[in-house]
């Protein structure tokens, strides 16, 4: 049942993998590989070759394309792809090798490995280290100081387990088979043999090892020999060899930098085809970075540095963003994804696939990142013990398509959603034109989402660092893209959230639901008042708002006391709900009342309860039928003449409280109490 339920999880998912046949391709990147192919078998080796595009545009799978179609071209002609005398590609994700050691050496081992070479004697040569046997083993002395050393050396737990094991196996067989010639006793010999020879070859291994010494020498230190071991490599293997160096944009610039140089060592090498696949405005960028004369230049020196490298360049352009949407449909189909079985699924797509989404790996990223908002809120609604409530999402999916997109997308609007539940509603009411409706503080909190300083036109002129709306503006600044798309999806998916009175259940796939009514930055202050003990701040805040205001900051009070905090940080939290509660909301009171007195019969608290506002302690206790009599004994109990003070704030709520007072034997204390302090004369003090 469990395996079932994981195949079904795993059937929402989306796979994000290169493309491995010609049939699968939807983008036309058959095409590009075709072109590919082209370059490589009409044109003679070397050949550098570079493939240029953004992010997710497919520039792996046109070279698996390629790499398809030679094999189909080997088997057509020999019927035998496995041939490495053939055919010679290998692939070498930089961005796999960057985090340690020398990227030269890795990337020589690669190749080493894609062409059948012995890659321990290379690494020999290239660290310049070898280990070898020393005579040492052909002297007869050296072999007496092993058999001295043979009592502490000698792995003698596995030699006896066996001599015990063979022992073992020979009496059950002279049991069941009696010894009746030579044959048997020399089966016996050899089951002997067979349980103790690997001890004995354990040992000797052990001996050769010990007669092992690292020689070294000088190892590699320049281009020159990393060039004529690479060239050595490469000749030995007849056939045209083609690396695929892949990931070079997603390494940190000075690994940008080392890569290419690397490459540069083994560039013009005869049978050497290169395929650098990468977005080149960023590896330009990263050229121009690296070298302080060409930040300072106004020429765009890592273009030109590019262009000097790459004898041969395909550019993958951006994606149509109407075949985005077809391409998941697609996909989700092909995949036979249960997402199709969601009623909203049109609206899902429609909201995943925004404007901005512009190649297919994006499109399987926001996917399935939605998948997993998704089974959350799916198991969450389910839960007995979970309090989102059954519906409370799934029943509005598009609106949680909407939050995965501002989480993934836009995470800077996604961060102030979290402080201001009610910012995308007064987003949606700046869109729509009637921002008059919105108070001044609201307005204030929607302005960078709307106003930026952009270029327009007027008149035919050009208008610079002009403030104006997004839908009012001609031309965007570039730095200000992401923002006017984020305008252009709030716009275009405000439909989906219009019915939601509170979007905090889609930001935090559920919480305690006193959260779901807070507005506003309070949480974070509340939290921190709560667990510092700080009762001023929360009794102003207690004391200024309105009654439904105040009723959602006790709800989450009493949440987190109730189920969150503990040691220290309850014992300071209960000291501000003992001081809050007379002036908390009334219909929360009686449930604040009785966590309270829950909290104080708690060992660690009980003891302490002095910390706690005596006055507070007994108006709680007057609204809780149950445990009121243990706290009140434990005051009685704590009844000191070392302490008068607490003492008469003590006898002054039971006084006040009387009908607290259910012990016949604590009201004896009481009068006890009393009359010692009475003859020893302390009222008079005082």
């Amino acid at each position: 049942m469990k395996r079932k339920k994981i195949q079904d999880e795993e059937r929402y998912f989306i796979r994000d993998e290169v493309l491995k046949s010609i049939e699968e391709d939807e983008f036309g990147h058959k095409n590009f590989a075709l072109v590919l192919k082209n370059i490589i078998d009409k044109q003679k080796a070397p050949l550098n070759i570079g493939i240029f595009g953004k992010w997710g545009v497919g520039k792996s799978s046109i070279v698996s394309l390629y790499k398809r179609l030679i094999k189909d071209k080997l088997v057509k002609n020999a019927g035998d792809t496995k041939n490495p005398q053939k055919f010679a590609f290998i692939d070498f994700p930089v961005w796999k090798y960057t985090q340690k050691g020398s990227l030269r050496n890795k990337f020589m081992f690669k190749i080493a490995e894609g062409l059948f070479v012995d890659i321990d004697k290379l690494k020999e040569r290239i660290y310049g280290t070898r280990t070898v046997i020393t005579s040492l083993l052909l002297k007869p002395e050296y072999l007496f100081d092993e058999l001295r050393r043979i009592r502490k050396n000698f792995p003698w737990i596995l030699f006896l387990t066996g001599l015990g094991v063979a022992t073992i196996l020979t009496v059950i067989l002279s049991k069941l088979l009696p010894l009746k010639s030579i044959s048997d006793v020399s089966s016996i010999i050899w089951i002997y043999c067979l349980f103790v020879i690997p001890s004995i070859i354990k040992f000797i291994v052990q001996v050769f090892r010990s007669a092992k010494v690292r020689i070294s020498y000088s190892k590699f230190d320049s281009d020159e020999q990393f060039e004529n071991e690479f060239i050595g490599m490469v000749e030995n293997r007849k056939c045209k060899k083609t690396i695929f160096v892949d990931d070079l944009d997603r390494c940190p610039i000075d690994k940008v930098v080392e890569t290419v140089e690397t490459i540069k060592t083994f560039l013009d090498i005869p049978s050497c085809v290169f395929i650098i696949a990468c977005d080149n405005e960023v590896i330009a960028q990263a050229i121009n970075e690296s070298n302080e004369i060409y930040k300072k230049s106004d020429e765009n020196n890592g273009v030109q540095y590019l262009e000097k490298f790459f004898q041969y360049t395909i550019t993958v352009p951006p994606f149509i963003r109407r075949d985005m949407r077809e391409y998941a449909e697609n996909i989700l189909k092909k995949d036979k994804s249960k997402l199709l079985e969601l009623p909203d699924i049109d609206d899902i797509l429609f909201v995943l696939i925004h404007g901005n989404v512009v190649n297919p790996r994006k499109a399987i990223v926001l996917i399935n990142s939605f998948v997993s908002d998704y089974l959350v809120v799916k198991e969450r609604e389910q839960d007995p013990n979970s309090k989102l409530n059954l519906g409370m999402i799934t029943r509005h999916l598009p609106a949680l398509a909407k939050t995965t997109v501002l989480k993934h997308d836009y995470p800077e609007f996604y961060s102030d959603l979290e402080k201001n539940k009610d910012l995308i509603k007064w987003m949606t009411v700046c869109i729509n034109g009637e921002e008059e409706l919105l108070e001044p503080y609201q307005k204030e909190k929607c302005k960078p989402y709307i106003l930026r300083k952009v270029i327009s036109r007027e008149n035919g002129k050009r208008l610079n660092n002009t403030q104006k709306r997004w839908d009012e503006s001609y031309y965007i600044e570039p730095k200000e893209r992401g923002l006017f798309y984020l305008y252009n999806f709030l716009s275009a998916t405000r439909e989906y959230d219009v019915d939601i009175t509170d979007m905090r259940p889609f930001l935090f796939l559920g919480q305690d639901s006193a959260s779901y009514g807070m507005a506003d930055e309070y949480l974070e202050s509340i939290n921190s008042t709560l667990r510092a003990g700080q009762v001023p701040p929360m009794k102003s805040l207690l004391e200024t708002e309105k009654r439904e205001q105040k009723t959602d900051i006790s709800n989450i009070m009493l949440d987190w006391i109730e189920n969150d905090l503990a040691g220290p940080e309850l014992r300071k939290s209960l000291q501000v709900l003992s001081e809050c509660l007379p002036i908390m909301s009334e219909d929360v009171i009686p449930h604040a009342a009785s966590i309270l007195t829950d909290k104080t019969l708690r060992p660690g608290i009980k003891e302490r309860i002095k910390s706690l506002d005596i006055k507070g302690m007994f108006f709680a206790l007057t609204k809780v039928k149950r445990q009121a009599s243990k706290v009140v004994n434990i005051y009685i109990d704590s009844l000191s003449h070392q302490d008068l003070i607490f003492s008469k704030k003590i006898l002054d709520n039971l006084f006040e409280h009387e009908s607290l007072v259910k012990s016949s034997k604590r009201i004896e204390k009481v009068r006890s109490f009393l009359e010692k302090r009475e003859e020893s004369g302390e009222e008079k003090k005082e």
